[in-house]
Formats: structure tokens, sequence, C-alpha cells
């Protein structure tokens, strides 16, 4: 489940490039959760798939996704209107780490148990997310558009989980192709 080069004892050090890329792709995935956020069907509780995105980088790709990257997704998602200023980022930032203390517990986890890892810290993002508002606001949101928010979002991580991999995949294997050995 690991790439091969964590496996061995090797360190995988992604150039500054790549780090780009998957900075453009996050900033994408941000695009795709605000307009999903403008559809009648989830009536403003899109899914954080931002959140999924994060998981499976640091879980897989560690390296790939810097802090600056996470700062500029919270941010730029937050200008789009997605949170109050300040939240995404520090959630954002709350997962990044404990993604990272995740990867260093174990060897090599199942995917129930990152999923289950996933579900826990979505639901304590959630609750985060709610006293922060309630603190601002004194007053509770619609927790009904919260539980659908985080019930998708738990959701979908079992399919984003896998497309991005699938998707990790293919790209190694298209590189690999054009690739020169020296």
């Amino acid at each position: 489940m690991r790439p091969e080069g964590i496996a061995q004892g090797r360190r995988i050090l992604p150039d500054f490039s790549s780090q780009f890329l998957v900075l453009v792709a996050g900033l994408l995935i941000v695009l795709i959760e605000a307009a999903l956020a403008e559809w009648g069907f989830f009536y403003a509780a899109a899914p954080m798939l931002s959140l999924c995105f994060i998981a499976w980088f640091v879980l897989m790709n560690p390296g790939h996704l810097p802090v600056f990257s996470i700062l500029a997704m919270a941010l730029f998602a937050e200008f789009l209107g997605l949170d109050e200023l300040g939240v995404r980022v520090v959630c954002w930032l709350i997962a990044w780490q404990a993604f990272g203390w995740r990867r260093n517990g174990e060897q090599e986890p199942d995917f129930l148990s990152l999923w289950s890892f996933f579900a826990g810290l979505t639901l304590l993002l959630s609750v985060f997310r709610l006293l922060i508002y309630f603190i601002d606001r004194l007053s509770l949101p619609d927790l009904s558009a919260l539980a659908v928010q985080t019930g998708f979002t738990i959701f979908l991580f079992p399919v984003i989980f896998v497309l991005l991999y699938w998707t990790g995949f293919v790209w190694e294997r298209w590189t690999a192709v054009f690739t020169v050995k020296r």
C-alpha cells in the first residue's frame, strides 16, 4: 500500500515541480468543492473533497504536499466563501499533522483502519467547526447540513482514495515510459 521507496527504507524527496502540480490539483479540487456547494442537492453542504485529497497525499506520497500548499488551498476555499476566515486553515493544518502522525505510526495499515481514522478525524473537525461557529455567532448552524456534509465526506473517502491511488499508479507508469535512464 506504500510507495516502494518508503517500504524499502529509502526516502522519496519530491522536487518543486511535483509539489507545484499537487498545489494546482488541490486548488482545482477546492474549485470543484465550491461548485458542488452551489448545487441544490447539497444545500451549501458539499463534501470536503479537499480533506480526502490531503489524506491521500499525506498518507501515500509524503513530502509532496507541503504546508504552503495546505495554507494556499485553505485560504482559497475561505476566500470562495466555503468557511469563515481562518477556520479551514486551522482544520486542514490539524488534519495534515494528524495524518502525518498516522503515517509514522504504522508500517502497513489496512484500509479499514485508515477509513476509521479518517472518519474520526472528520467528525472531530466538524465538531471543531461547530464550536468556532457557536463562539463567533452565539447560535448553532443548521446541524442537518453539517451532518450531511460530514456523512458525504466519510462516505466518499474510499471512492476518492481509490481514484487518486489509480491516478497515481497511471501517472507513475506514464512517466516511466517517457523517462530516459542515464
